[in-house]
């Protein structure tokens, strides 16, 4: 006997598999996430699939830098890791375990990174 949560697991893969917008696709995989629990390892930044300590303590400088109109030292931590998989943030385990986005803390850097460049 299939258990619910495999069930219902494979009938959202295929709807997902089926979706007829973009906007759909993301607004039901967001619900989703919620219904499998996938929200819970998204807000979890413990793991062992990447350095999350490392990810935290760099947001951190960046939030701390960009705060201070350090930007020398903003300039000095993004081209020091931009070529780089620092903290093995690309592991692809990170980017499968939900339709949209991955570790909040992941998501949390790469927007920071991305308002550093932007600025």
């Amino acid at each position: 006997m299939l258990s619910g949560r495999f069930m219902q697991r494979n009938l959202i893969n295929l709807k997902v598999t089926n979706f007829s917008s973009l906007n759909y696709l993301y607004n039901f995989s967001y619900v989703n996430a919620y219904v499998l629990d996938i929200q819970i390892w998204k807000e979890t930044q413990e793991s062992e699939d990447y350095d999350w300590e490392y990810i935290k303590h760099i947001t951190e400088i960046l939030q701390e830098s960009r705060a201070n109109d350090e930007y020398l030292r903003v300039i000095h931590i993004i081209r020091s890791h931009s070529l780089r998989n620092i903290g093995n943030i690309l592991d692809m385990r990170l980017f499968t375990k939900s339709y949209v986005g991955t570790k909040h803390l992941i998501e949390e850097f790469q927007q920071e990174v991305l308002h550093k460049l932007l600025v």
